[in-house]
């Protein structure tokens, strides 16, 4: 399988000349990664946004290194590190300590962007380094994508929108009801009284 990427020009402001948004176009040789179809009839099927981030980092040159599975303190809030060199490649996982041999953080996303707080504590301390890669997929296919990338997402206070969650096992002072269809028989009418529990 080949894909062929071209820069777009920003929809949102189209009176920015083109030669900002210069167009240029990478192959990539090979499937992304197999998502298994449902009948099994494509094996070579591109697979999910995290395969196309790693098929665009190598055709643009970077070593891609999936680092998502990581937990904890050693976590680095984001789905892949990226680098100039197969050999800084090769020593950072000698060394996990070696961030400075990171080219890029980059957080996949598809679909709306949300960070965890893993992840915006990481944009916040890595600035420059830290990415946005969001994947969007035509609606019935996977076999193209756009690519939109914010470098820096923490920075872009134009953007970021705060939002609030209440965590509502953790109010003490919360009511909690059953709720349960009731039998035909059992339903109450209005202006009645209510049955006695």
């Amino acid at each position: 399988m080949e894909l062929t990427v071209r820069q777009r020009q920003l929809q949102n402001n189209p009176s920015r000349e083109r030669a900002i948004f210069p167009r240029r176009t990478l192959r990539i040789a090979g499937p992304t990664g197999h998502v298994a179809s449902p009948n099994g009839s494509d094996p070579n099927r591109a697979a999910d946004a995290v395969h196309w981030t790693a098929a665009f980092e190598r055709a643009d040159g970077r070593w891609p290194l999936l680092v998502a599975h990581l937990q904890g303190s050693k976590a680095f809030g984001c789905d892949y590190l990226t680098f100039g060199s197969e050999e800084d490649c090769t020593e950072f996982q000698k060394d996990l300590d070696r961030i400075d041999l990171v080219s890029r953080f980059i957080e996949t996303k598809s679909g709306s962007v949300r960070f965890s707080d893993n992840e915006w504590i990481a944009a916040n301390n890595l600035g420059e380094r830290y990415h946005i890669y969001r994947i969007s997929f035509d609606a019935a296919e996977r076999s193209q994508a756009q690519l939109t990338i914010v470098q820096n997402p923490s920075a872009r206070v134009e953007a970021i929108r705060t939002e609030r969650e209440l965590l509502l096992d953790k109010v003490n002072s919360r009511q909690e009801y059953d709720l349960v269809v009731a039998k035909p028989s059992e339903e109450p009418h209005f202006g009645l009284q209510p049955a006695q529990y």
